[in-house]
């Protein structure tokens, strides 16, 4: 394992564990702007930690994933904006971010691996577009699975900061799940309480 615990590295890591606990409450919530909010926020320390710990490494390919979350950023932003405006409800907008990331392999492929994080991301992408918070869960549970599989790949003389995406990966789904549990109660409840307002 190779890395460098200087200044640039300790934000890196320290946005790291912020987004690592960013990752656990995201998807606790049956809310969808609630999630969407978690993911921006996801995004932003995601970005900051890619920024400097390019600026401690100077590894070229923090570049590609610093831009993957910049779409990120500007994806999360169009989504929470579905339902306060036409404009923003176009499925047009679903197809532009998945045009986007699946363009981002230009910058990013290396080996057939470099396929995993890109399916997940459209996985993922698709998932938020949804108001169907189960939906979602659903989906999300499967896109996490290529990011899992993709950062366990790199495990083998990896550095300390992609040991905390696939610990952040692995919290991620944990939250989908108890997040989906959640979400069923929830419409459970929901139908509970419609049926009694009728009687």
């Amino acid at each position: 394992m190779n890395f460098n615990l200087d200044g640039y590295y300790i934000v890196a890591l320290i946005f790291g564990i912020l987004a690592v606990l960013d990752c656990f409450l995201g998807y606790l919530f049956p809310k969808r702007g609630l999630t969407l909010l978690f993911k921006l926020l996801f995004d932003v320390f995601s970005v900051i930690n890619l920024l400097f710990a390019y600026l401690s490494t100077k590894e070229a390919g923090l570049i590609a994933g610093l831009a993957t979350n910049v779409i990120g950023i500007c994806r999360d932003l169009v989504f929470l904006q579905r339902g306060k405006s036409k404009i923003f409800d176009d499925v047009t907008w679903l197809a532009i971010f998945l045009l986007l990331y699946s363009l981002s392999l230009i910058t990013t492929y290396k080996n057939p691996l470099s396929l995993l994080p890109v399916i997940g991301s459209l996985i993922n992408t698709t998932a938020l577009f949804l108001y169907s918070q189960k939906l979602n869960r659903i989906l999300t549970i499967f896109g996490q699975l290529f990011f899992i599989s993709f950062y366990a790949s790199l495990i083998v003389n990896s550095e300390l900061l992609t040991l905390l995406n696939l610990l952040c990966s692995c919290v991620t789904l944990v939250s989908v799940i108890l997040g989906l549990i959640n979400v069923l109660r929830f419409e459970k409840k929901k139908s509970v309480t419609n049926v009694n307002n009728k009687l």
